[in-house]
C-alpha cells in the first residue's frame, strides 16, 4: 500500500521579499505625499492667521488714533519727524480733558514697551502716551503698547484746504513662514479734528 500522493511543495500563504519591498516602497511615496499635504496646509493656515492677526492689530491701532485725534484741539496739535532714516513722525495733541496724548514710535527694545515686547522682538512699535492735566509739580506719564511689528507710521497735515484734518498713515509688516514673503497690512485714514 502505498501513502497519499505529494506533489511538490506544500504552498504556504504569505508575501516574498519582493513584494513586502514594493508594498513598502509605495507606503513610503503615500506618506510623503500625505506629509507635504500637512505642511502645505500649515503653511497656509500659519500664513492666513498671521495677516488677519495683523489687519485686526492695525485696524484696532488706528481706530484708537482716529478716535483720539478728533477730539484733539486743533491749536495744539503738534507733529514732528524724527529717526530721519525711518519712515516715522510722531504727533501730540490735548484733548477735552485737557490731557496731552502724543503717539510715537519706538524701538521693541525701548523701556517703554519692553514688558510687552515678545522673545526676540527687533522691531519698532507704537505706543501712545498721555500727560494728565496737573496743577501740581508731580505728573505721572502713562505709556502704553498699540501695536509691534511697525514699518511705517506717518501723521501729517493735509495739502488740501482744510487746515483742520490729519492724515494717519499705519504700516505693520510680519516675517512668517521661510522663504514667504513678510505679511504686510497697510492703513490711511483721513481725521478731522475739532475747531480750536
Amino acid at each position: 500500500m502505498t501513502g497519499p500522493k505529494q506533489t511538490g511543495a506544500l504552498k504556504e500563504g504569505g508575501f516574498t521579499m519582493i513584494e513586502l519591498m514594493i508594498a513598502i516602497g509605495i507606503m513610503g511615496i503615500v506618506i510623503a505625499g500625505l506629509y507635504n499635504l500637512y505642511q502645505l496646509g500649515w503653511q497656509t493656515y500659519t500664513l492666513g492667521a498671521t495677516q488677519i492677526q495683523l489687519q485686526q492689530t492695525a485696524r484696532n491701532a488706528m481706530d484708537d488714533i482716529v478716535s483720539e485725534l478728533r477730539q484733539a484741539k486743533y491749536s495744539t496739535v503738534v507733529i514732528s519727524n524724527y529717526l530721519s532714516t525711518m519712515p516715522f513722525s510722531s504727533i501730540s495733541f490735548t484733548d477735552r480733558r485737557s490731557y496731552t496724548v502724543g503717539y510715537g514710535v519706538v524701538s521693541a527694545n525701548d523701556n517703554a514697551v519692553r514688558s510687552y515686547a515678545s522673545k526676540g522682538d527687533t522691531g519698532y512699535a507704537l505706543v501712545r502716551y498721555v500727560v494728565p492735566y496737573a496743577t501740581n509739580s508731580s505728573v505721572s506719564i502713562t505709556a502704553s503698547l498699540l501695536c509691534r511689528d511697525v514699518q511705517c507710521a506717518m501723521f501729517t497735515y493735509s495739502q488740501g484746504t482744510d487746515k483742520y484734518t490729519v492724515l494717519a498713515s499705519l504700516t505693520l509688516t510680519r516675517n512668517t513662514w521661510g522663504r514667504v514673503k513678510p505679511r504686510t497690512v497697510q492703513l490711511k485714514e483721513s481725521v478731522q479734528m475739532m475747531n480750536p
